[in-house]
């Protein structure tokens, strides 16, 4: 009786394993990446600032849409790792691709806000670069803010700004804290982004006026 009960049992799983593969396989014979691009919203404007998540979050612009599981297989392995994601906007980055900005979960939030391309020809994917996040834990935080824009010449440009501050607690119990800001300028080349500059000393105040 006990082999019979182990061979019903094996029986049953194997029948579960080939029912979940077929319900896979037809997920993805009636869904297609078409689908997951109709999730974000098309980007109206040349410019756009990607800010950390505020504390209120009503009408951010960056709350987005939730990408069901069977259209997050399209999505790149850094975002497909997260149990949700959010579709925020989509635009041309040339003839052949679109750029994709979604929002996935981080340490404690769905905080980080990241740039995807997809490549017509291919219909394939591809992570480009995190834009936005912030992170804090006992005295360190972290952030992130980007601003996205087309130059003089039509093409995508990017600026990064990144500031990092750490507490630390000094013998006379007084708290010192240190702080780091840097900045990084990119470039669209039609097949990715490209650092094209990191002179804080000019791109701090061009970014300071853009994010206004």
């Amino acid at each position: 009786m006990k082999y019979l009960s182990a061979i019903l049992i094996l029986f049953l799983i194997a029948c579960d394993s080939n029912f979940n593969k077929e319900t896979k396989q037809v997920a993805s014979n009636t869904t297609n990446i078409e689908d997951l691009l109709k999730c974000y919203k098309k980007l109206g404007k040349d410019t756009l600032y990607l800010n950390i998540m505020p504390q209120d979050t009503s009408g951010w612009a960056f709350s987005g849409t939730p990408i069901s599981p069977l259209l997050r297989q399209f999505l790149p392995e850094e975002i497909t790792k997260n149990e949700t994601s959010f579709a925020c906007y989509q635009f041309r980055l040339d003839d052949n691709t679109i750029g994709l900005i979604t929002r996935v979960p981080s340490v404690y939030d769905a905080t980080s806000i990241n740039l995807s391309a997809y490549h017509k020809n291919s219909k394939k994917i591809t992570f480009e670069a995190e834009l936005s996040e912030t992170f804090g834990d006992a005295g360190d935080v972290m952030s992130k803010s980007t601003i996205l824009y087309r130059n003089a010449a039509k093409k995508w440009e990017a600026i990064l700004e990144y500031y990092e501050s750490h507490e630390e607690l000094e013998e006379d119990t007084n708290t010192q804290s240190n702080t780091y800001t840097a900045y990084y300028q990119y470039r669209w080349n039609q097949q990715k982004f490209d650092t094209i500059g990191f002179d804080s000393s000019k791109l701090a105040p061009l970014f300071t006026n853009m994010s206004k």
